[in-house]
């Protein structure tokens, strides 16, 4: 039996369909495309179904649900981790509710994992806790039109780095229990093998289970990103075996111990001078039969992929061969593996247009609209024009206390601009947490934004030039508004901005805009010398000297107008402003 008929045997179809009893049941015209058996499972043509949940517990199954328009699904609770979304992605057509139940969607392709069309509503919530969606070569959901309600989950976008700004809240959500997610980034040598934090590993090329000669399969060049076809290499070529990480243990019906959670992707930042074909940023993801969909997918957005199999013994993964076991091909231990190769996974998103999407986003948005009741959202790019959330048009609230945004590098949290937006068209911030570092935390054009609560936290790591004339922060603001109006007020509950680096401001207008701000803290830390000032005649050589922080803003206007009232500005930094523009302003209350 081949890999793929035995990954369709192992891989089914489950539903449950739970009837409310002293309830009239609504039913929905949805197909299959094969019978129902008389165990339940799925395999031929269901004209109806009731539309309270159903069960799925496979890739496949929860795609069929999606392309059939069930509204309510829920990922059964003995999926293997991560499920893998390889190929083209339906659009999701009618309303719908998923439930992550504690499972981690990964994405395989640089275009969006989910397309929710024009006046559909997907609501996302995850029972279990711990599940959420990552695409670590693009982005995740497209919202064209839609509505995204989200009430829990994590959304991920870019290679996991293990990185985390806000340590002390989102420290056991990005890591959570068992460590599910840490850096995808590989070191080693040729000698010692190379590894991540997430344990997936490669061994030393001395080994011979340390790579395979394979005959390589290659997108033809010239084809598109969202359609590539393959050709296969006309000599064998030399790549890494990768062999997956075991992060999370259950048991089978038994009770024996099984991998239930496993890591095996890997991206290389600079060219580990091994492999011909791999080279700088280049991500390599694992896939393993039982993990995806049972098909190798052969039109896609990869640059490349190869297949071996590996076998699990006594509690680990080893390398197998490159064909499976011909003494028993229905050998539950052994399995599959396709590694799929991407190449510039950063450097695309300079030029990425997927789908008319620009860059890469956890969560885009075109004249969408977006309820945060919860979740958390991270962009790991570190590039410009990518986002934790991006949007044109449409109604954004963000109101969940415990709610996260995190971009790193050049990566903003939220980037929205307005077109000639309606009066429903704005952004309001009442809660959450975002952090960025070079990037804008949140910037916003054209439009109008309302904050009612939430922290900002902006880290700056860029050198600018020291200029006791700057005009405007090079390395962009907590808050960034381009026209539009900014209205800051926390009802007389302290909203705090903490800002770190030179060239920073926490909130900068740029254009003809408006500005009033109320109840804000803007704390600027110059480490390490935070809360300390020069005593008069002192030697300011001991207290940092040129190692200061310089050029930075509690409030900075290149237009229009700024109001503030019970504002504190604590500012330690060189060439440091409360507030400044070049255009009409008034208030403003202490600081440094």
């Amino acid at each position: 039996m081949t890999g793929q008929a035995k990954r369709k045997t192992f891989i089914s179809l489950l539903l449950s369909l739970l009837i409310v009893t002293l309830f009239t049941f609504s039913l929905t015209a949805a197909r299959y495309s094969e019978d129902k058996k008389a165990d339940g499972q799925l395999t031929g043509d269901l004209e109806y179904v009731v539309a309270d949940q159903i069960v799925v517990s496979s890739v496949d199954g929860l795609l069929a649900a999606i392309q059939n328009g069930y509204s309510n699904i829920q990922i059964a609770d003995d999926v293997k981790n991560p499920i893998i979304v390889t190929g083209t992605a339906p659009d999701v057509n009618s309303d719908l509710t998923i439930d992550l139940n504690g499972h981690e969607l990964q994405r395989n392709d640089r275009g969006p994992m989910l397309n929710v069309t024009q006046g559909v509503r997907l609501t996302i919530i995850d029972s279990a806790g711990g599940g959420g969606f990552y695409n670590p070569v693009g982005s995740v959901l497209n919202i064209d039109g839609g509505t995204l309600t989200v009430a829990a989950g994590v959304f991920e976008s870019g290679p996991r780095d293990g990185e985390n700004d806000g340590n002390a809240i989102n420290g056991t959500i990005v890591h959570g229990a068992g460590n599910l997610r840490q850096s995808e980034y590989a070191t080693g040598s040729y000698n010692a093998g190379w590894s991540t934090p997430a344990k997936a590993s490669i061994g030393s090329q001395n080994t011979a289970d340390g790579y395979v000669n394979v005959r390589l399969w290659k997108r033809v060049a010239g084809t598109t990103d969202t359609s590539g076809s393959y050709v296969q290499t006309a000599s064998d070529v030399s790549m890494p075996v990768i062999i997956p990480g075991i992060l999370e243990w259950g048991t089978d019906a038994d009770d024996n111990q099984i991998p239930v959670h496993i890591s095996g992707n890997m991206y290389f930042e600079t060219d580990p001078n091994i492999w011909n074909w791999i080279e700088n940023d280049t991500y390599l993801y694992f896939v393993m039969e039982g993990m995806g969909s049972d098909v190798i997918y052969t039109e896609g957005s990869a640059d490349f992929y190869y297949t071996y199999y590996i076998q699990y013994s006594d509690g680990k993964y080893e390398y197998y061969g490159l064909s499976d076991n011909p003494d028993n091909p229905n050998d539950p231990n052994v399995f599959e593996v396709t590694i799929y190769g991407y190449y510039n996974v950063k450097d695309s998103a300079a030029v990425a247009n997927h789908e008319g999407i620009s860059g890469y986003s956890a969560v885009n948005l075109t004249d969408g609209n977006l309820y945060s009741r919860g979740g958390n959202y991270f962009s790991y790019f570190g590039e410009t024009n990518t986002r934790c959330v991006s949007a044109s048009g449409g109604y954004m609230e963000i109101s969940n206390s415990g709610t996260t945004f995190e971009a790193h590098g050049d990566g903003v949290c939220l980037d929205v601009e307005y077109h000639s937006p309606a009066i429903t068209e704005y952004l309001t911030v009442s809660n959450g947490h975002f952090y960025s570092r070079d990037g804008d935390t949140i910037s916003v054009a054209g439009g109008t934004m309302y904050v009612h609560g939430g922290s900002f936290t902006k880290t700056a790591e860029a050198a600018v030039t020291e200029n006791d004339t700057a005009t405007e922060p090079e390395n962009g603001a907590a808050i960034h508004i381009s026209g539009g109006t900014l209205t800051v007020d926390g009802g007389g509950n302290e909203i705090p901005f903490n800002i770190s680096g030179s060239g920073v401001a926490g909130i900068w207008s740029a254009g003809a805009g408006s500005v009033t701000v109320s109840d804000a803290t803007f704390t600027f830390n110059n480490y390490p010398y935070i809360n300390e000032t020069i005593p008069e005649g002192g030697d300011e050589s001991s207290y940092g000297g040129s190692s200061y922080y310089h050029n930075t803003f509690g409030i900075c206007a290149a237009g229009g107008t700024v109001t503030a009232t019970d504002c504190k500005f604590y500012m330690y930094d060189r060439y440091a402003r409360g507030i400044y523009t070049n255009t009409t302003s008034t208030g403003g209350t202490g600081g440094g």
